[in-house]
C-alpha cells in the first residue's frame, strides 16, 4: 500500500525520487559529445524513467524544455535525444510518458521548435528523430501518444518550481534562424520557412516564457509535414536528408499520403548539388511510389525525379535509381509473361502509360546499364513481346514504351529466353503495315539491330524479306524515315544486285525534279518523292562509303553523285518546302563523309546555313552535318569550331540544345580542344531562359568537361569577367570579342548583373579551396589594384560594372575557403581559418 500522504515514508519516497531526478539531470548535463555515446546515456535515461512516476517524468520534460534553451549546441542536442527517447516510450504504451502531465506535448514541441535550430547538427538531429517518431506514432500502440501530442498543454506556465533542482543559469530561448539573403538580394526560406510564427520563442523569451508561447502553437500533423517540406531546402545537407527521411516516414504512415508541394519538394531534391541527397531523394520517392502505385502525384514525381538520375554522374545515385526502375518496373514487367492478356491490371500498368516521349531514352539508357550488368530480370523481352502480339494486352499510350525496351533489348548478347524473337517483331511489322507509320518504325528499327548483330536470317523468316522490304519501299506513303530504315536493314542483310538500281532510280527522280527548280523554284514532282529519294540516296552513299573503307580504300565521287550533289545543293538554299531544305542538309552531309573534297567545296554553305537559315529545321541539320564532318575530316572542322559555339545561343531551344550536346561529345572524345569561345558558350547556356537547357549545360560542364581540365576554370575566371562586361579598359584583356560572339554572349549593363554573377559564381563553386584563393587573389590583383592604380576609370559604366562584380564576387559564399567542391556532402564546411591556414602554404608566395 502507498504511504499516507504527509507521513514519514511519503516524505522518503518524495525525497528519493527528487534525488533520483536530480541525478538524472546531472546525467543529461555531463552527456558526451560523441553520437553513439551520447545516444546511449539519452536511451538509458528514457528506460529509467519507464520505472519511475509519472510525475517524475513530468518535472523531468520541463527540464529537458529548459536544456533546449541554453546556447551550447551539445546540450541542445542531448535534450532533442532524451525527449526522441521519452516520446519513444510513449508510442510503445509505456504509462510513464503517456500519463506524465504535459509531458508528450511539451517534448513534441521541443522537437519542432529544434527542427529550426540555428545549429545544423541540432536541426539535423530533431528532424532526424521527428522521422522515427512519425513511423510509430502510426502504429496501434501509438495512436493514443498521436492524439496526446497534437493537443495544446494544460500547463500554460510552466515553472520547474522548488521541487526540481534549478539548471545553472538558464540561458534565454534562442531566436529562430534569421532569413538569409542571396548574393543578389533575394530573400532565402531556408531556415525560416515552415514554423509558425507564435511556435519560435523570440529572443527575449525565457524557456518559462517560450513554453506558454509554445503551448499555442500548430503541432498538427499536417504543420509538421510543412515544416519538413521547409527543412527539404535547408542549406546542410545532413538537415536536408533528414527532412527527406522524415517526409517519406510521413508519406508511408498517412492514410492520405504526400500533398502536391510536398511531392514536389522531394523530386527537386533529386536535382539537388549533393549526390547523398540526390540518392536519398531516390529512394524516397520510390517506396513513396511502392507504397501507392495507383496514385498519379506519386508515379509523375517518380518519372521526372528518381528516373533521370539513372544518368547520374555519381555511381551511387545511378545504382539506386537503377534499383528502383527494376523493382517497380522491370521485375513485374517480366512476371507478366505467364498472363499477358492480365498485365492491364497489375500496378505497372498505369506507370507505363504515363512514360512520356522524353522518359522513354532514359528507360533505353537505364536498361541498356542493366543488361551490361547481368541485372535483366530473366524472359523481360519474352514478356514485352507478349505484350506487344496482337492477343497481348499491350495497346495505346503503352506500346511506346515496350517498344523502346523490346529494341534496347535487341542490341543485347541473345541468352536463353532473354533472345529476341525476329519472327514476331516481323509480324507486328506486317500488321502495323502503312496504317501505323509510328508502330511500323518501332518494329523496323528492332529489325534492324537484329540484322546488324547477325540475327536475322531470311531462311527463318516467312517470304522473301529483302523483297518484301523493297516492295515497302516504293509505296508512295512510305515517309523518310521508314525509308531509311528499309535501306539501312537491306544493307543489314547484305547481297548484291539490288542496290545500284536503287540508287540510279533516286538519282533520276532528284535531278527530274531539279530540272526547272533553280528557274521557277517549284519541283515537276511531289516534295515527297523528292525528299524519299533524297534520303535513300544518301543512306546507299553512306553504305558505299563504310564498304570502301572496310575494303582500306576510298569511294570515288560518279558523276550520277555530282549531279545529285547539285541539286541538293539547289534545293538546299532555295525556296522551297522547310522539309525539303532540311532533308537536302542531312544528304549532302552523308554524301560529304566519305569525300574530302566534297566537304571542303560544301563546307562554307553548312557554316552559313547554321548562322543565317531561318528555318530551325534547316539550322538543326546543318549542325549535326558539322559534328560528323568535325568527326570524319577534324582538320577542316577546325577553324569552325567557333561557329558551332555559337549555336548554343541559337533562337531555337532545339539547336541550343542540340549544340550542348554535341559539343559536349566532340570535348570527351578529343575532336576538338578547348578554347575561350568554347567555355563562353557553355557558361552562356548556364543562364538560358529554358530550365532544361539550363540543367543541361551545367551537367556537361561541371560533371563531365571540367574535371577533365581542372585548371580551365581558374584561368579564364577574370578574363570572362571582363568578356561578360564588355571592358576593354584593361590592357591585359583589350581584345574585342568578335561581333557575331558578343551578340550572342552580351550579357553588359546592370540589369545583366544577376546572369553574369550566376555564371560566375558557378564556376567559383566548382574550384577546390586552392584555386578558390587564387582566384580572389586574382580579382584583387587585376580588378581592384588597376582601379586603385589609375589604370582603369571607375567612371566607365564598363569598368564600374566589373568592379561591383568583383565586390560581389569576394562577397559571395561559393567563395568561402572550406565550402568548395572537395567538401564532404555529410559533413559540414571546414572552418575558413583553417582551410586558408592549409592551403596558403601552397598558393601564396
Amino acid at each position: 500500500p502507498a504511504p499516507a500522504e504527509g507521513s514519514p515514508a511519503d516524505e522518503a519516497a518524495r525525497s528519493l525520487l527528487l534525488s533520483i531526478q536530480a541525478l538524472l539531470q546531472r546525467v543529461a548535463l555531463a552527456a558526451p559529445d560523441r553520437a553513439e555515446p551520447r545516444a546511449a546515456v539519452c536511451g538509458s535515461v528514457a528506460r529509467l524513467l519507464r520505472g519511475l512516476p509519472p510525475a517524475v517524468t513530468s518535472r523531468y520534460s520541463r527540464f529537458v524544455w529548459r536544456l533546449a534553451h541554453v546556447a551550447k549546441v551539445g546540450a541542445r542536442t542531448v535534450a532533442v535525444e532524451i525527449a526522441a527517447a521519452i516520446l519513444e516510450l510513449g508510442a510503445e504504451g509505456c504509462d510513464a510518458a503517456l500519463a506524465a502531465e504535459d509531458a508528450p506535448q511539451t517534448l513534441w514541441r521541443l522537437l519542432l521548435l529544434r527542427a529550426s535550430d540555428k545549429a545544423p547538427g541540432v536541426r539535423a538531429k530533431a528532424v532526424g528523430c521527428l522521422s522515427s517518431l512519425i513511423a510509430a506514432l502510426h502504429t496501434p500502440a501509438g495512436a493514443r501518444l498521436l492524439a496526446l501530442v497534437q493537443q495544446p498543454p494544460a500547463l500554460a506556465a510552466a515553472s520547474p518550481g522548488g521541487a526540481t533542482p534549478a539548471l545553472p543559469s538558464p540561458l534565454d530561448a534562442m531566436p529562430p534562424p534569421p532569413p538569409r539573403r542571396d548574393s543578389e538580394g533575394g530573400r532565402s526560406s531556408i531556415g525560416s520557412a515552415g514554423t509558425p510564427a507564435a511556435a519560435t520563442p523570440g529572443g527575449d523569451a525565457s524557456p518559462s516564457a517560450s513554453l506558454v508561447s509554445a503551448a499555442k502553437m500548430e503541432a498538427s500533423l499536417a504543420s509538421v509535414a510543412s515544416l519538413l517540406q521547409s527543412r527539404c531546402a535547408d542549406e546542410r545537407p545532413a538537415v536536408r536528408r533528414a527532412a527527406l527521411g522524415a517526409i517519406e516516414a510521413y508519406g508511408l504512415a498517412s492514410s492520405d499520403g504526400l500533398s502536391p508541394a510536398a511531392l514536389a519538394a522531394v523530386e527537386e531534391r533529386c536535382r539537388d548539388a549533393s549526390p547523398l541527397i540526390r540518392k536519398q531523394a531516390a529512394k524516397c520517392l520510390a517506396a513513396l511510389l511502392a507504397a501507392r502505385p495507383s496514385s498519379p502525384a506519386e508515379r509523375r514525381a517518380w518519372i521526372d525525379g528518381s528516373l533521370p538520375l539513372c544518368r547520374d554522374s555519381e555511381a551511387s545515385v545511378t545504382d539506386a535509381a537503377l534499383d528502383s526502375l527494376e523493382e517497380l518496373l522491370l521485375r513485374p514487367l517480366a512476371a507478366a509473361e505467364k498472363k499477358p492478356s492480365e498485365a492491364a491490371s497489375l500496378p505497372l500498368w498505369p506507370l507505363l502509360e504515363d512514360l512520356s516521349a522524353a522518359a522513354i531514352p532514359t528507360l533505353q539508357h537505364a536498361l541498356g546499364v542493366l543488361a551490361a550488368r547481368g541485372r535483366t530480370p530473366p524472359a523481360l523481352a519474352r514478356s514485352v513481346q507478349a505484350l506487344l502480339s496482337p492477343s497481348g494486352a499491350g495497346c495505346g499510350a503503352v506500346r511506346p514504351p515496350l517498344w523502346a525496351m523490346l529494341l534496347q533489348l535487341a542490341q543485347q548478347k541473345p541468352k536463353g529466353r532473354e533472345a529476341v524473337d525476329a519472327a514476331a517483331v516481323l509480324r507486328c511489322w506486317r500488321k502495323a503495315g502503312a496504317a501505323d507509320p509510328a508502330e511500323a518504325a518501332a518494329a523496323l528499327r528492332v529489325l534492324l539491330c537484329l540484322a546488324r548483330r547477325g540475327a536475322l536470317e531470311e531462311g527463318e523468316l516467312e517470304g522473301e524479306l529483302k523483297g518484301e522490304l523493297l516492295s515497302r519501299l516504293q509505296q508512295p506513303d512510305c515517309d523518310t524515315e521508314t525509308a531509311a530504315l528499309l535501306v539501312q536493314i537491306c544493307c543489314a542483310l547484305g547481297g548484291d544486285g539490288w542496290a545500284e538500281p536503287l540508287r540510279r532510280a533516286c538519282a533520276e527522280t532528284i535531278n527530274a525534279a531539279a530540272v526547272l527548280f533553280p528557274h521557277t523554284h517549284s519541283l515537276t514532282t511531289s516534295t515527297r518523292d523528292v525528299q524519299r529519294a533524297l534520303v535513300v540516296y544518301g543512306e546507299l552513299s553512306l553504305e558505299e562509303e563504310d564498304a570502301a573503307a572496310s575494303a582500306g580504300s576510298r569511294a570515288s565521287v560518279s558523276a550520277s553523285t555530282k549531279a545529285v550533289v547539285a541539286a541538293a545543293t539547289e534545293f538546299a538554299h532555295g525556296e522551297c518546302d522547310p522539309a525539303l531544305s532540311a532533308t537536302a542538309f542531312v544528304t549532302l552531309g552523308k554524301l560529304c563523309m566519305g569525300s574530302a573534297a566534297l566537304a571542303k567545296k560544301l563546307l562554307p554553305m553548312f557554316v552559313r546555313e547554321l548562322s543565317t537559315s531561318p528555318q530551325w529545321a534547316v539550322r538543326n541539320n546543318a549542325l549535326v552535318v558539322l559534328f560528323d564532318l568535325v568527326k570524319a575530316h577534324t582538320a577542316l572542322l577546325d577553324r569552325h569550331v567557333g561557329s558551332l559555339g555559337l549555336a548554343v545561343s541559337d533562337a531555337s531551344p532545339v539547336v541550343r540544345h542540340q549544340a550542348i550536346l554535341l559539343l559536349t561529345q566532340l570535348l570527351l572524345e578529343d575532336y576538338v580542344k578547348w578554347r575561350p569561345s568554347l567555355l563562353r558558350a557553355f557558361c552562356r547556356s548556364l543562364v538560358d531562359a529554358e530550365p532544361t537547357l539550363r540543367a543541361a549545360g551545367r551537367a556537361c560542364l561541371f560533371d563531365m568537361l571540367l574535371p577533365r581540365s581542372p585548371h580551365l576554370a581558374l584561368a579564364s575566371f577574370v578574363p570572362l569577367l571582363f568578356q561578360l562586361n564588355g571592358c576593354t579598359a584593361l590592357p591585359a584583356h583589350a581584345t574585342p570579342l568578335p561581333r557575331d560572339e558578343k551578340e550572342a554572349l552580351d550579357l553588359s549593363g546592370a540589369e545583366q548583373q544577376r546572369p553574369r554573377l550566376q555564371i560566375l559564381r558557378a564556376l567559383l563553386s566548382s574550384m577546390g579551396d586552392e584555386q578558390r584563393l587564387q582566384a580572389t587573389a586574382k580579382l584583387c590583383h587585376e580588378v581592384l589594384a588597376p582601379v586603385l592604380d589609375g589604370q582603369m576609370e571607375l567612371s566607365a559604366a564598363a569598368v564600374h560594372a566589373v568592379v561591383s562584380d568583383s565586390l560581389r564576387l569576394l562577397a559571395c559564399k561559393e567563395a568561402k575557403v572550406g565550402s568548395g567542391a572537395g567538401a564532404s556532402a555529410d559533413e559540414p564546411a571546414e572552418d575558413g581559418n583553417a582551410a586558408a591556414a592549409a592551403a596558403r602554404g601552397k598558393v601564396l608566395s
